[in-house]
């Protein structure tokens, strides 16, 4: 009679496990499709861009022999980490890509997030070489997605320089008399801005939530972020104590890349899921400095705005 227990035991446990496995979905097979590809297998590359403006504007290139194994070169370099599965099908419209034509089937590269249609799914890749590979293919160029005006008078100086427009000019008094720990904060400068480059040098604004959802902002809404980013009060610490860092998971991050390819990744930090939790005490934006402090600890530049919060949660919704 035990034996009979034991060898249902196992057999449950061996159904359980096959029916994990047939659920989970895995990069192996995308992987092996990419080392395994041979330039002579491909009918025909296609490099195309879109541009959804005002004006409808398509291009597309035909990729030549020397053209096609270059490619070829790099996707047969990705490995299993290269890949990861976009679960939510999140993306915006894309507006360059290419199409590998194998037979009867299409395997279409795009820039969303860059990544691959594959067997019904989306993959995100993490290989830049690649992506700047295509951009330089298809031809396409980011075009800026604001011209830098700011509506109203109150606007003050970014991070970057020069006011982007308006009157009655004003940077940061803000004060922190932080003596919890018995020792007095470290050097806090006031800036203006989360950003780095010019506001009318970007080219795009992505959110991703914790959750792996993820959403390139459209305009107004985008103009309306960076409106906030470029003029919100903030305050930069160069040389951090460790108990000034955040130690917090990211609920919110925020992706701001410009026409010369810098990128700005703003982050917003939370223990609490932010989007049933919204107070005063989790409203701070955090920008990375690219170098420690001379405590050990990474700089940093904090801001803190509860309009911008409300945004980024109205934008995923």
């Amino acid at each position: 009679m035990k034996k009979k227990k034991t060898l249902q035991t196992l057999v449950f446990i061996t159904i359980f496990i096959f029916i994990l496995t047939g659920c989970t979905v895995t990069a192996q097979r995308i992987t092996s499709w990419a080392q395994n590809l041979k330039a002579e297998d491909i009918s025909v590359m296609t490099a195309w861009t879109s541009n959804f403006g005002d004006n409808y504007e398509s291009n597309e290139v035909q990729l030549n022999d020397e053209e096609i194994q270059e490619v070829v070169t790099l996707i047969n370099s990705l490995n299993e980490n290269d890949f990861t599965l976009n679960k939510y099908n999140a993306g915006t419209t894309p507006e360059y890509g290419l199409i590998l034509t194998i037979g009867d089937t299409d395997y279409s590269f795009t820039d969303e997030r860059f990544g691959l249609w594959f067997e019904g799914k989306h993959w995100w890749i993490d290989c830049e070489e690649l992506r700047l590979l295509i951009v330089e293919k298809s031809g396409w160029s980011p075009t800026p997605i604001w011209d830098g005006t700011v509506t109203g008078t109150d606007i003050k100086i970014p991070v970057s320089g020069e006011p982007t427009s308006g009157t009655n000019i004003r940077t940061s008094d803000t004060e922190v008399d932080n003596t919890e720990f018995g020792m007095p904060p470290s050097e806090r400068i006031p800036v203006v801005g989360l950003l780095t480059g010019k506001v009318e040098d970007i080219t795009s604004v992505t959110i991703e939530h914790a959750d792996g959802r993820v959403c390139q902002l459209e305009n107004p809404q985008s103009n309306d972020i960076i409106a906030i980013l470029s003029t919100m009060d903030a305050e930069e610490l160069p040389n951090p104590y460790h108990y000034e860092m955040w130690f917090l998971n990211d609920v919110f991050t925020i992706t701001v890349k410009y026409s010369n390819s810098e990128t700005d990744i703003i982050t917003h930090k939370s223990e609490v899921d932010i989007t049933y939790y919204i107070n005063e005490e989790n409203i701070s934006f955090h920008r990375r400095l690219e170098k420690f402090g001379s405590r050990g600890d990474f700089g940093f530049v904090i801001g803190t705005d509860s309009e911008l919060l409300l945004m980024l949660v109205n934008a995923l919704d």
